[in-house]
């Protein structure tokens, strides 16, 4: 499966309401990692990479008060986010594009990398990403990650766990969740930028 394939499942899915996130624990560890985020850097400025159904942000009451670009591949993800929560910025830029890019339409002190790694289909596509997100100039990032030995909780849903390689020199972990009541081991870590 290549990135268009990929993107034309997500769209389906979306189209079809169907939700991307996991169960409300997972969803509470998100909240308090963003909370976690606020008290290091106060008022955010949030990319989002990777859009899916933003339950982890819409639980999350403070949102509003963020600045946020939230930026996926699929156009259909991208339209429903837009119709849910038309004060917040989204983008459609395919991952293998936005590797490429040389800027942002904002300078994000915190990426959020949720969700979103064992959704793409290529090795090299997925390292990319990875790179060009710590390569940003935001203070924080936040990543999650599926074990490669987990079944995917959906078996029609496009799943590609990878080991995590961690982040690159000079980033310091500063939270860190499991989720072990899926039927699969997902792992949330947020990352500081050292000083």
């Amino acid at each position: 499966m290549n990135e268009a394939q990929a993107l034309q499942w997500l769209d389906g899915w979306a189209r079809a309401g169907k939700p991307f996130s996991g169960p409300p624990s997972w969803r509470r560890a998100k909240a308090a990692a963003l909370c976690a985020i606020e008290r290091e850097l106060g008022p955010l400025r949030i990319l989002d990479v990777g859009v899916g159904d933003m339950r982890h942000l819409v639980e999350w009451g403070e949102l509003v008060q963020a600045e946020y670009l939230g930026i996926d591949g699929s156009l259909a993800v991208v339209q429903q986010r837009q119709r849910e929560h038309p004060i917040l910025d989204f983008a459609c830029i395919p991952f293998s594009r936005l590797v490429e890019s040389s800027g942002l339409p904002m300078t994000p002190n915190v990426i959020l990398l949720w969700d979103v790694l064992y959704h793409i289909p290529d090795d090299a596509l997925h390292d990319a990403l990875i790179r060009w997100v710590f390569e940003q100039p935001a203070d924080v990032v936040a990543v999650s990650w599926a074990q490669p030995t987990a079944p995917p909780t959906n078996p029609a849903a496009l799943w590609f766990p990878r080991p995590w390689p961690g982040p690159p020199p000079g980033w310091d972990g500063i939270f860190a969740a499991e989720e072990l009541s899926l039927p699969h081991h997902q792992r949330m870590e947020v990352y500081r930028r050292a000083t």
